[in-house]
């Protein structure tokens, strides 16, 4: 099944259908911008502003995040972290 087919807007509550690269609601008042890897977003209307200087600092550090991931050390450190969650 889609998964549009479960989003609802968050201010509304109205359905959405999807218009390129936009989830709109059902009466055309809502939109919502989506990201080239599919992730709708909807708060970037209703975001707080230390909500907003938090994501300003992720984008920052995203990049050294995710290179981090791939260093030898943080590898065994997920693997034991899996190996006791699961």
């Amino acid at each position: 099944m889609e998964l549009l087919n479960y989003l609802r807007c968050p201010v509304s509550h109205e359905p959405l259908r999807r218009e390129g690269d936009m989830l709109i609601t059902a009466s055309g008042r809502h939109r919502y911008p989506i990201t080239s890897s599919g992730i709708p977003l909807f708060a970037t209307q209703i975001i707080s502003a230390e909500a907003k200087r938090q994501q300003q600092h992720y984008d920052k550090v995203a990049a050294a995040y995710l290179e981090n991931l791939s260093y030898p050390h943080t590898e065994e450190y997920l693997r034991y972290l899996d190996d006791a969650l699961l």
